[in-house]
């Protein structure tokens, strides 16, 4: 093959990958497979242009990571209040599109301290607004193995912190999911915190 054959044969290839993707993906919309995104995507988005987009592109769910930088959803005017909660919800069904996730920044890897206090309550405040907006999901991060605190001791916590919001969740048709996030990606160490956890 010659360098113009070549380059030809490359530049060709390049434009047919993204179109057999996107043929894939026309296909999976038409077999009604549902998709959603997240908002970590379009930070500067307030909620009424993520629905208009949502339901622009054919998707059927949105997860909540952030909304216009505030990564707190209980502050934001989308749902600090049962008023707004309920405008955002009949928002919602007009598009016809639900909530599948809420993002929170819940970390369970600190020892007992105002930090942990503050991050498990984080994670309480989430599963209640998913609660109250029928999200099955709330996400929550493990996350560093830090200095001063052993492998083990770190990963006792993330269990007990995951078992915490569990039962805490009991009752309120929310999930917690724990993303493979900071230092724990190995699957040894995930699969011991799964076994341990076992709600």
């Amino acid at each position: 093959m010659n360098t113009h054959s070549r380059r030809y044969f490359l530049k060709i290839s390049s434009l047919a990958v993204p179109g057999v993707m996107l043929r894939s993906s026309c296909n999976s919309r038409n077999n009604n497979l549902p998709l959603a995104f997240s908002t970590l995507g379009c930070p500067e988005w307030d909620l009424p242009a993520i629905m208009t987009f949502a339901k622009l592109h054919g998707y059927a769910g949105v997860e909540l990571r952030g909304l216009q930088h505030e990564m707190d959803l209980t502050k934001t005017p989308s749902f600090n209040t049962p008023g707004n909660i309920a405008t955002t919800m009949a928002r919602m069904k007009e598009h016809g599109l639900q909530f599948v996730d809420l993002g929170s920044s819940c970390t369970l890897h600190f020892k007992a301290s105002e930090k942990r206090t503050e991050n498990l309550d984080e994670g309480k405040r989430f599963i209640e607004l998913a609660s109250k907006i029928s999200c099955p999901n709330v996400r929550v991060f493990p996350n560093k193995f830090i200095d001063g605190q052993s492998k083990e001791e770190t990963l006792a916590l993330i269990v007990s912190g995951l078992q915490e919001l569990g039962d805490f969740a009991k009752g309120a048709g929310v999930n917690v999911l724990m993303e493979t996030h900071g230092d724990l990606v190995h699957a040894d160490d995930v699969a011991m915190v799964m076994q341990n956890a076992n709600h």
